[in-house]
């Protein structure tokens, strides 16, 4: 209830146009009269609620499509750390293809094997490797 509550008064206090993509306008102002009473609200995540076996899916379910539009890093690592979501990830299969699978971590930059040899080389023989393919030991692995 309170995400919602947040994405529209963010909406309401918002300098963004009114109208539809149609008119080329992206955001619909919204207004207090547009909003959704606690009770649908309460209605409708019972709903959700009870559609779920697994309750730790939809409270990371739920987690997810909040955080993923303020804060895609931690989405992301809730999603390597419970396997939920269960999203599903397009494989690029194409003639000189890179990237093949989902990314299972942020590889280190560059310029650290340049400027810090020693601490870098310590650093990926610890964790197995400086690959973006390398499963972390407190992450699932994602397919």
């Amino acid at each position: 209830m309170e995400s919602y509550h947040q994405y529209f008064d963010e909406n309401v206090n918002s300098d963004q146009s009114k109208g539809s993509p149609a008119n080329g306008e992206y955001f619909k102002k919204l207004t207090v009269g547009d909003q959704v009473s606690d009770a649908d609200i309460s209605a409708f995540a019972g709903r959700i609620w009870g559609a779920y076996s697994n309750k730790m899916e939809a409270i990371m379910t739920q987690k997810w499509a909040h955080f993923g539009i303020v804060q895609a890093p931690q989405a992301w690592t809730d999603i390597r750390r419970t396997g939920y979501p269960a999203l599903s990830y397009p494989k690029d299969s194409g003639p000189g293809a890179t990237v093949t699978g989902i990314v299972q971590r942020v590889k280190y930059p560059n310029t650290e094997a340049d400027n810090n040899t020693e601490n870098y080389n310590a650093a990926k023989d610890n964790v197995g490797g400086d690959s973006r393919d390398f499963v972390l030991f407190w992450a699932k692995k994602l397919q």
